[in-house]
């Protein structure tokens, strides 16, 4: 059998059976295995019941099986090296699987990697979407949630911390020791983690809506000195507070652990109380301020995971842009509601990642937002421009679409009424309905299933006198991807000032369908810049009219928005390379 799963199976799976709760046992001592350097035992207990009869299976990625045993009773199987074959019958049962695996050097499962500087040795895992299996057998799909009890034997001078709270270990010999973590919360298996090693650990604590919450930062010892405590733990205190009060619930889980690994194979990841981050994020020099700012914005891009993925998690990969997006959104959120400036998270966001959602968006390979995850090799493909930055403007559109009030509402009825659980897209877009009193099932048809960047641009006419007689936003769409988006946009009039250019008057509206007249605007002096998508609401590439574009070639130095001049930079960016 391959070690793709697909959805199919997965919903078949679920169907006949239901993770209850697992216990493993990680011996990390190098007992038992051929090479201690290059091998590891684990035994899972997972708990389950059975739906029906019938047939499903069990995901473990090993070396070997060196003990089966259902109900108590050896069972007998067909291992592929993947998976294996269970029967399933009504009511409750334990299997207890035993199992040799290779530690990993590319990100996938346990990372070993001993440290050049030292010859100290680090682990971590990682496994999104689907390789907890790598570890421990189990369930590997997210809508099979169970509580998860760890216990790790490891050399006794190690830092062992997984998703509950930190342990002291029990000697057992040779100099190994034994770490007995509490049961955690329902989680899935994707966002459960472990490290252990040679790690340096500074802690602490935040006091939040529901408590004490214990706070550490790791790191390997050679990179020490690059540890910068202090900020580190300021942008993660703000977001604590920020996500605690508009989410509407306490932080869900025990403890906050961030984890700075070496090797990552991508930028952060979200388990479940336990962040693992490269530790390239470890300035080892002095860096810009933009390269602070990144770091800030994925240290609550993870934190934001806490509700939005872990607390209610999708059932199936479908959902992933969601996870992303609402992340990616929520970082900069989060930043524009404690900095000083609280235009400047979304001027980032406008001028980097906007602009590769555009990029993307414009390819071969571009796909809907809400991509048809059919298995786990389409999930590995699908962790892009698209999933992450155009989502996040998609959702960006949805929150001027229905009001950041009524957004933030519908989220935390969301988070209320499925905390623990598993959900799909339309038990969001309920609860923001319900919030806001807008139908979004055409919304998310236009934006979510429909792949493409729309065109807006400004048509009308003046009088004698330069005032506008006709203004209208006219929109067009790819050919190939022929929907008409319904926009909420702001329309900005930027005049001279005192030799800036500032904005003198605005307008918010609907845009729909092919032509969109804007009543408001007749009568009104024509500017020196006339800026579609003014404070970057909407997701939509922007055409310039000739005395606008004159201006901001002379002048956009002048205008005294910054999210204002990233609007324009795009818009000037896309009129070119689309030959305009």
């Amino acid at each position: 059998m391959s070690p793709n799963l697909t959805r199919a199976e997965a919903q078949q799976r679920s169907r006949l059976v239901t993770a209850g709760s697992y216990e493993i046992l990680l011996d990390l001592g190098g007992r038992d295995v051929p090479e201690a350097d290059t091998f590891f035992r684990s035994r899972t207990t997972l708990h389950y019941q059975g739906q029906d009869d019938g047939i499903s299976h069990v995901d473990l990625i090993a070396e070997e099986i060196t003990e089966l045993l259902l109900d108590g009773q050896t069972l007998e199987v067909d291992f592929d090296g993947s998976r294996f074959e269970l029967p399933v019958t009504p009511g409750d049962h334990e299997l207890q699987v035993t199992a040799v695996h290779r530690y990993s050097r590319s990100g996938e499962g346990l990372h070993r990697f001993v440290d050049p500087a030292d010859d100290r040795v680090y682990l971590y895992t990682q496994f999104e979407p689907a390789d907890a299996r790598r570890v421990f057998a189990c369930f590997d799909q997210p809508d099979q949630k169970a509580t998860f009890e760890f216990t790790v034997i490891a050399p006794e001078s190690w830092l062992v911390l997984s998703n509950a709270p930190a342990v002291d270990p029990e000697p057992v010999g040779n100099g190994l020791g034994r770490w007995e973590f509490a049961p955690t919360l329902r989680m899935s298996t994707y966002i459960t983690g472990l490290i252990a090693g040679e790690y340096h650990r500074v802690t602490d604590s935040h006091t939040g809506a529901g408590g004490e919450i214990p706070l550490s930062l790791v790191c390997r010892r050679s990179m020490i000195e690059h540890l910068d405590v202090d900020r580190l733990l300021d942008t993660t205190r703000a977001g604590f507070e920020v996500f605690e009060k508009h989410f509407g619930l306490p932080y869900p889980f025990t403890t906050y652990d961030q984890i700075f690994v070496p090797e990552f194979n991508a930028g952060a990841m979200e388990n479940a109380g336990l962040v693992t981050i490269r530790d390239e994020y470890l300035f080892r020099s002095r860096v810009t301020a933009a390269a602070h700012e990144g770091r800030d914005n994925t240290i609550l891009h993870e934190l934001a995971h806490m509700w939005f993925g872990n607390l209610v998690t999708m059932t199936w990969w479908d959902d992933l842009w969601l996870n992303e997006s609402f992340a990616e959104w929520a970082s900069h959120f989060c930043q524009s509601e404690y900095l000083d400036d609280p235009e400047r998270p979304w001027v980032t966001f406008c001028n980097a990642r906007k602009t590769w959602a555009y990029r993307q968006d414009q390819l071969p390979t571009t796909h809907p937002i809400a991509a048809d995850m059919v298995d786990l090799e389409a999930v590995e493909q699908n962790f892009d421009g698209i999933t992450y930055a155009k989502g996040a403007s998609a959702l960006r559109q949805l929150v001027a679409y229905v009001g950041k009030d009524n957004f933030l509402a519908g989220v935390r009825q969301y988070f209320s009424d499925h905390a623990f659980a598993n959900t799909q897209l339309s038990d969001l877009l309920d609860a923001l309905t319900a919030a806001s009193g807008r139908d979004l099932s055409d919304w998310s048809r236009q934006w979510l299933e429909v792949s493409g960047v729309s065109t807006l641009r400004a048509e009308f006419e003046v009088d004698d006198q330069g005032r506008f007689t006709t203004f209208a936003v006219r929109q067009s769409v790819p050919e190939e991807f022929p929907v008409l988006r319904d926009h909420r946009v702001a329309i900005g009039l930027y005049a001279d000032r005192d030799g800036v250019l500032t904005r003198v008057h605005r307008v918010e509206l609907d845009v729909a369908g092919e032509l969109t007249e804007v009543a408001d605007l007749v009568g009104v002096e024509q500017p020196d810049l006339v800026l579609l998508n003014d404070d970057d609401l909407t997701y939509a590439k922007v055409r310039l009219d000739p005395r606008s574009l004159d201006t901001l070639v002379q002048r956009i130095g002048d205008l005294d928005s910054a999210l204002a001049r990233a609007v324009c930079w795009a818009a000037a960016w896309d009129m070119c390379r689309d030959g305009e």
